[in-house]
């Protein structure tokens, strides 16, 4: 009877381990969605408002998802309240210490923390045309990893209770 538990949550871990395989696949998804979404709105704001770059972080923030909408609002309060750093020292720093636990790639985070790049563009057009590079390729990303999803989570599933019946098998 002990066995027969232990083989049980033998499989039980390994299938759950494959499981937060496949979570974070989609929380990665998920994210870069939400990144999408972020530059959107951006290219928007900036053709159609011409507002200062706090207010409009300001103003994206409260249309986003967690762990985007805090560090917008952290970027939107330090540009306000510490005039003497620039965009880019201020995005650095705040978007930084929100990717440390976030599931992206280092590519994909070095995406995110390029973006300062794009507003040192005087005119409203060519920072619009940027972001929509950004859009782009954070779109690329997004279409990688879905077609890779499917397949890749059948796979981990499939492997991850197979190994744990062969361990049950060598354990008993």
């Amino acid at each position: 009877m002990i066995k027969l538990a232990g083989a049980a949550l033998l499989l039980f871990g390994t299938a759950g381990f494959s499981f937060s395989i496949c979570r974070e696949q989609r929380e990665r998804l998920r994210l870069l969605k939400n990144l999408k979404y972020m530059y959107q709105l951006l290219q928007n704001e900036i053709c159609y408002t011409g507002l200062p770059l706090p207010e409009i972080f300001r103003s994206i923030s409260e249309k986003l998802e967690t762990p985007l909408k805090e560090a917008l609002l952290e970027v939107s309060q330090s540009m306000t309240w510490e005039q003497g750093k620039s965009l880019r020292e201020v995005w650095e720093s705040k978007i930084s210490i929100c990717l440390k636990g976030l599931p992206l790639t280092e590519i994909q985070k070095e995406l995110l923390l390029k973006f300062p790049e794009c507003t040192g563009i005087s005119e409203r057009e060519g920072q619009a045309k940027m972001l929509e590079r950004y859009v782009r390729e954070t779109d690329r990303y997004i279409l990688q990893l879905e077609t890779e999803e499917k397949s890749r989570n059948k796979v981990i599933m499939s492997l991850g209770i197979a190994a744990g019946i062969f361990i049950i098998i060598i354990l008993l």
